[in-house]
């Protein structure tokens, strides 16, 4: 059984990692030409009215639940096969939830289960550490700062790597809104490329690549900001969980199943915007079986389209949308076959995008999202927007009476090590209602259990904007202001369990 590394980074700024070699420039320039191939085939089936093929997926696997994980995977591990809430929980408290430990094949019950490697960036090299992953398992854990890389892996081994941002600076807890990991690119190239060398004679056996919790920002190259491809492949993954995708010279993310037997692409609480070609883009070719869903995702304010798929005759697709928001993008929301077979819950995008292909639908919406700052790059949404707790429960955390749709939940904030539970602290707002840019009074009152105690304001991109230590003490009181908006209180102890969370709108 191969040993399974996690690399910690520290907070530093302005790396770049790496040189592209000849044997990489080849390679990337078969990718390019086999992309454009197949969209040149796609132009003429589509002129010549070619009918598609596409079947409903063929899964391997028991999924009673429909949660991405194996039936027998987790009753062998004390899950329920009957809780699709389970996926999204971390049972050994390692900051990777069980759909990811499934995936990487690691135990969910033990917390030392994958190890743990600090990275040294004096002494370390990104590109090398990535490429010695092919063929074996390796877990990147980025803590908060700038990062500037530019990557580039050919795989041609089984391979399954997970990059996890949103550390802090001691890796004692984990939440990308309160400590961001951004990627810096540029736009002559991709920030990260991940593709296989592999053939329908020798395919790789699997080839897994999970991000989350990444800012990854003004990306190119011919594919943008993440490229994916996984070709002669048995058994392929592809998730990402809790990231931002922007302003990318080409298309946000491309996702590409060429002869993937069978592939699971999950985009979960995620937003892909800025992009000046298509936000998410995927070609799916002959002999591939593909499990697309989108959940909890903000695709809005790119050039082309906000989601575009490619499909050839002879494969298999399941597409899936839940609680998304494709909206505002230039040219068209969402671009599909015409015999995609696709299920649209929950969600707002364009109808007039997607009529033809006479999608499965329940609760969609086609309004404007009203986000708070989209002008800004700020796509969370406004107190009345008609997405606000119209999202349908599948067992992604959420705050409220009801998931909100696209990728920004209210409350959001709070880290995902911690256990959210109310807790009565006579917590009051003076005047109320307060007024912006005026001084007001927050009273509380704790018990003397609650030792050490904090209470912090968070705006809705999860910056902190006011926090004091708190006593155990009664009618207490605190002073701030605040300018126009909507904001997060959240009071957490020493140990870092959370006490009360509550809003707060001037």
């Amino acid at each position: 059984m191969r040993s399974l590394i996690i690399l910690i980074f520290s907070c530093f700024s302005g790396i770049t990692f790496g040189q592209i070699t000849e044997r990489e420039i080849i390679l990337k320039k078969r990718d390019i030409e086999i992309s454009k191939e197949n969209e040149q085939v796609h132009a003429l089936e589509t002129a010549n009215g070619d009918a598609l093929e596409i079947d409903v997926v063929l899964r391997k696997m028991t999924d009673m639940d429909d949660d991405g994980m194996d039936d027998d995977w987790e009753v062998s591990n004390g899950l329920n096969p009957n809780d699709n809430k389970d996926a999204w929980l971390d049972k050994d408290g390692d900051a990777i939830n069980n759909l990811f430990e499934f995936q990487l094949s690691t135990d969910p019950n033990s917390a030392t289960d994958p190890n743990v490697r600090n990275y040294n960036h004096a002494t370390d090299d990104f590109d090398n550490l990535i490429a010695a992953s092919d063929g074996d398992i390796l877990v990147l854990r980025i803590s908060e700062g700038v990062y500037d890389f530019s990557n580039l892996t050919f795989f041609e081994q089984s391979a399954r790597l997970l990059i996890q941002g949103g550390w802090n600076a001691s890796f004692t807890d984990h939440n990308p809104d309160l400590y961001p990991t951004r990627v810096i690119g540029t736009p002559s190239n991709e920030v990260l490329y991940f593709s296989t060398i592999s053939s329908v004679e020798n395919p790789l056996k699997e080839f897994t690549v999970i991000l989350d919790g990444l800012e990854i920002t003004e990306g190119g190259g011919f594919f943008g900001n993440v490229n994916y491809i996984a070709q002669n492949v048995t058994k392929a993954c592809y998730i990402v969980h809790n990231c931002k995708l922007t302003k990318s010279a080409k298309r946000g993310t491309t996702l590409h199943a060429w002869g993937a037997e069978e592939a699971t692409i999950f985009f979960v609480n995620t937003e892909v915007s800025g992009s000046a070609d298509d936000g998410l883009y995927n070609q799916t070719t002959t002999g591939s079986n593909l499990d697309l869903r989108l959940y909890n995702v903000t695709s809005s304010d790119n050039s082309n389209n906000g989601f575009r798929n490619l499909i050839s005759p002879g494969s298999i697709q399941d597409f899936q949308c839940t609680n998304v928001i494709i909206k505002n993008n230039i040219f068209r929301d969402i671009s599909l076959d015409i015999e995609t077979r696709v299920t649209m819950r929950n969600s707002n995008y364009t109808f007039s995008d997607i009529a033809i292909t006479n999608p499965d639908t329940s609760n969609v919406l086609d309004e404007d999202p009203l986000f708070n700052s989209p002008n800004d790059g700020d796509f969370s949404l406004a107190n009345s927007s008609p997405c606000i707790n119209s999202g349908l429960d599948i067992g992604i955390p959420f705050a409220e009476t009801a998931p909100e749709m696209g990728a920004y939940e209210f409350g959001d904030i709070m880290s995902a090590t911690e256990n959210l539970h109310d807790a009565d602290i006579g917590l009051a707002i003076y005047p109320n209602p307060s007024i912006a840019g005026q001084a007001f009074n927050i009273k509380y009152d704790i018990t003397e259990i609650h030792k050490e105690a904090e209470l912090q304001i968070f705006n809705t991109k999860g910056k902190i904007v006011f926090e004091s230590k708190i006593r155990p003490r009664s009618n207490e009181f605190l002073s701030t202001q605040l300018t126009t908006g909507l904001y997060f209180i959240r009071v957490i102890t020493g140990d870092k369990s959370v006490l009360l969370i509550k809003h707060l709108v001037l």
